[in-house]
């Protein structure tokens, strides 16, 4: 984590925090916010590394979201999925 000394009560704000950070600290900090309950693994994404679009992580965003509603979803709405599923796979 980024180094700050002071004898001081300071306020930093956010960007300040994360500027001083290295990638390493980055990463750290995001599995910290997984391990608190913050994060799940499934929202972690490195859109650079990945090359996908906005869209397709827009895409990806909706689907991530569905699947965590299954158990709310109808059958209808479950036939309807697995439709499209079959039509693009």
């Amino acid at each position: 984590m980024p180094y700050f000394s002071t004898d001081a009560e300071l306020s930093i704000s956010i960007d300040e925090f994360l500027y001083e950070c290295d990638s390493n600290d980055i990463r750290d900090l995001i599995n910290a916010l997984i391990e608190a309950g913050h994060l799940t693994p499934k929202q972690v994404f490195n859109h650079k590394a990945s090359g996908v679009t906005m869209m397709e992580q827009d895409h990806i965003n909706i689907c991530n979201q569905l699947a965590s509603k299954f158990y709310q979803m109808s059958n209808e709405d479950i036939q309807v999925l697995e439709t499209l599923y079959k039509k693009y796979c």
